[in-house]
């Protein structure tokens, strides 16, 4: 699960779109 943290986390910081760190806070 780190992995897929992490692939998601560098997806928003490339993206920069909300939705990712709603994903991110709710994990």
């Amino acid at each position: 699960m780190s992995v897929i943290l992490e692939v998601i986390r560098a997806n928003a910081s490339c993206w920069g779109g909300p939705q990712e760190k709603g994903v991110l806070d709710f994990n």
